[in-house]
Formats: C-alpha cells, structure tokens, sequence
C-alpha cells in the first residue's frame, strides 16, 4: 500500500492474471456438483496467482499447473491406442501447441515425445504381463506402427525383445529358483517395467 491508502503498483493485478483467475474459478463452480478435487484445484490455482508476488507469478505463469499435468496425463493414458499428437493434448488443456509442449518438458522433466514413448512402452509391458496376445497386436494395441516398432524400442531401452522379455519372467514363474534377486520380477509386475537385469546362470 502507499502511504494514501492505494495499492502500490507492484500489487496491482495485471488484466492477464485477473482473467485467468477469473477463467480458474469459472470452471470450479462448474466442477463443484460433480467433481470436489478438480474444482479445489482450480479454486487453489486462482488463489495463487492472485496472492503470489509478481516476480513469482511470472515464474509460475511459464509452468503447468498440476490440474493441467493430471488432465494432459489422463488424456495420454486413455489415448496410447491410438495417435497422440502433441496439438491434440494441448487443445485438451486449452493451451498452445508450443507453450504447451514447453511447459510440459518443464513440469515432468522429459519431453511430451519421450513421455508417450514411455507411457506406450509401460503399457506394452502390463499386456505383455497379463495376456497371450501376439507381439504384433500388443504394439498396435500400444499405438506403435508394427512389431518391429515395438521391438525396437523395447530392445533399446530393456536390452532384450517383447518376445524373450515375457518368456523371461514366465520363466521365473516356472522356476522359482531362477528369479530375478531381491523381489524385481514383482517390482517389475507392479510397475509394468523390468530391469535390465539378467538371470542368474
């Protein structure tokens, strides 16, 4: 405040803050009879961006908040089948491809392109996991092109094939003895990943 009562003008809203706060609390009245946790975050991130500093607003402003991760994560998960472009989950989000995409690689730490790769490879493994279905119908299952798509990717990051990855861990459930050490072959069930580990001779 000054001395004559009147806000300073570094507490002065901007037009931009204001209407996006005013946007936030818009959708969380929206939310409020159907949905408590997304109306409060929305109701949060208003609140912050109307009570943070200037310097801090500018900060956060360039990031996502985490209402907008989980939406972009949901829409992600309940699209691996099928083609994700990256325009798709930012108009899911209501916000520009490139911001979007920049915003993105800051909040989760890797880039929206590695994240859907991932997601896709972890998916591929729960089905890998929990049916018999051929290699070629995971992949497509998965949104890849083709079995080799999924091959390749898988080999890269996991050091083996689909094929000789599944037969690996019904191995170790044929062969107690031959598990992989210190209760991986469970972390890997529970999470839909395995290491790289191999199993002992």
């Amino acid at each position: 405040m000054t001395a004559y009562g009147k806000p300073s003008d570094d507490n002065v809203e901007s037009p931009d803050t204001r209407r996006l706060a005013l946007e936030l609390l818009a959708q969380a009245l929206t939310f409020l009879d159907n949905d408590l946790t997304a109306a409060r975050c929305r109701i949060e991130d208003a609140f912050a961006l109307l009570s943070e500093s200037p310097e801090i607003k500018r900060t956060k402003h360039r990031m996502l908040a985490q209402w907008k991760i989980r939406k972009a994560e949901d829409y992600i998960n309940a699209h691996l089948g099928s083609c994700l472009r990256v325009q798709d989950v930012a108009r899911s989000v209501d916000m520009s491809t490139g911001y979007f995409s920049r915003a993105f690689k800051k909040a989760i730490g890797v880039s929206y392109s590695d994240y859907v790769t991932k997601s896709r490879l972890d998916l591929a493994k729960r089905l890998l996991l929990t049916s018999d279905s051929p290699i070629a119908e995971v992949a497509l299952a998965c949104g890849l092109a083709d079995q080799s798509h999924l091959t390749r990717l898988f080999s890269r990051t996991e050091g083996l094939p689909p094929r000789a990855w599944r037969r690996m861990l019904r191995d170790c459930d044929r062969h107690p003895g031959r598990q992989m050490p210190a209760g991986d072959l469970e972390a890997s069930r529970s999470r839909g990943v395995a290491g790289r580990e191999t199993l002992p001779a």
